[in-house]
């Protein structure tokens, strides 16, 4: 599995998801922070790529 496809998983796994009916504020933030992590992981691919080019 390359980067790129490890991150698409990360993304199908993590989506942005809307809190729903009943959703516990610690499970909000749980799903938030999992999702979070999976942005972080993508900006800094992108940002090491960007380093290749210059």
């Amino acid at each position: 599995m390359t980067v790129a496809e490890f991150l698409e998983y990360l993304d199908f796994k993590f989506p942005e998801q809307e809190p729903r009916a009943g959703d516990t504020l610690d499970t909000i933030m749980f799903k938030a922070g999992q999702r979070a992590v999976a942005l972080q992981m993508r900006r800094e691919f992108e940002a090491s790529l960007k380093r290749k080019e210059d």
